[in-house]
């Protein structure tokens, strides 16, 4: 098995580990690093389900009331 070893700035650690982490499966056996990743994954602030037909929660109902305000 080879072995790549890359020595990255601490600004750049995050932007390497997700592009490492989101290459095709089964390219890299194992990944082992010795830092913290600063960020943390995106997560919705709601856990709520929309449906088809509940009203929006917002500040526009509808797409046309967005619409008026950008004009």
């Amino acid at each position: 098995m080879k072995k790549i070893v890359l020595n990255i700035k601490d600004e750049n650690i995050d932007t390497i580990l997700n592009i490492l982490e989101n290459l095709k499966d089964g390219l890299i056996d194992s990944m082992e690093y010795d830092c913290k990743k600063a960020k943390v994954r995106y997560q919705p602030k709601t856990t709520t389900i929309v449906r088809e037909n509940q009203k929006p929660e917002g500040k526009y109902l509808s797409s046309r009331e967005y619409r008026k305000t950008v004009k």
